[in-house]
């Protein structure tokens, strides 16, 4: 705008400083499932489910060595999207793709499945940071679209998601205040890393 002797003033610029956002770095690696190149998803994700090992191991790690393992192996008739370990993971699908993990609810969910050889393991920070950090990959796969509802393999199937029934406790029993914690937790380590609903 012009000032009263003619002259040019230029308008202050208000500049807001936004919060930098720190990714955390978590290695990861590409271990596609035995069971092919899977099928393709028939429209968005819906949500993820949260699965868990049980395998026979007695450390997170060898879990994880052996779930990574599992997914390759020709005995293996199911997939998923991740295994997750102690701030690791590996994946086994293309993001646009799904293979069966929990019967009918495999159509609309990605699949994450926690190293947790027993339910009183838990899940511990580490892990949910790899998962997020996986699962933040996909979100930005699909233009930041998926919806932030995490579900564990004993909900969809307590809720007939899944059709069938096979008695599923993972990653915690149904009902468990421990499913909830974890979403909460998931939750809170994808706003610090810019998501939020």
């Amino acid at each position: 705008m012009g000032s009263a002797a003619g002259l040019f003033v230029p308008r202050r610029q208000l500049f807001v400083a936004q919060p930098v956002i720190q990714l955390p770095t978590i290695p990861n690696i590409w271990r596609p499932s035995v069971n092919g190149a899977g099928y393709l998803y028939p429209s968005l994700p819906e949500y993820t489910i949260l699965h868990a090992s049980r395998g026979n191991a007695t450390d997170v790690e060898t879990e994880y060595q052996n779930t990574v393992g599992w997914a390759q192996n020709p005995a293996n008739e199911l997939g998923w999207t991740w295994t997750i370990g102690e701030r690791k993971y590996a994946r086994h699908l293309a993001y646009d793709r799904y293979l069966y993990n929990a019967y009918d609810a495999s159509r609309k969910a990605l699949a994450a499945e926690f190293a947790q050889a027993r339910e009183w393991w838990g899940v511990t920070q580490g892990q949910v940071e790899a998962f997020c950090a996986a699962w933040y990959e996909a979100w930005l796969f699909y233009g930041k679209r998926l919806p932030l509802l995490f579900f564990t393999h004993s909900e969809v199937e307590a809720w007939g998601w899944t059709r069938l029934v096979s008695g599923k406790t993972d990653v915690f029993s149904f009902r468990s205040p421990l499913a909830d914690e974890l979403r909460a937790r998931i939750l809170r380590q994808l706003a610090s890393m810019g998501v939020t609903a």
